[in-house]
């Protein structure tokens, strides 16, 4: 992508014009954006929030997505992330 604070400028953006309280059905899709590109540009602690957050949410946090695509890889070493992934 090559400039990491418009992405996540971008992806945060895209979460404030649909917050959680406006549409809980859809909403998720953003949050599960905002975490893929915290950790494609290396901000694992910023993933790693938002995947906790998700967890709580129905449809929020995907186990294979986490679990398997490359973006994720540092953050599932993470002792958070595996709980997560075991439950």
């Amino acid at each position: 992508m090559g400039n990491k604070s418009a992405a996540i400028k971008y992806a945060r953006k895209a979460t404030a014009i649909l917050p959680i309280q406006k549409d809980y059905l859809r909403w998720y899709t953003s949050g599960q954006n905002l975490a893929y590109i915290y950790a494609n540009v290396g901000e694992n602690e910023l993933a790693i929030k938002e995947l906790e957050f998700l967890s709580t949410v129905m449809n929020g946090f995907y186990k294979g997505t986490v679990g398997l695509d490359p973006a994720f890889k540092e953050v599932r070493k993470d002792h958070r992330i595996i709980a997560l992934l075991e439950k």
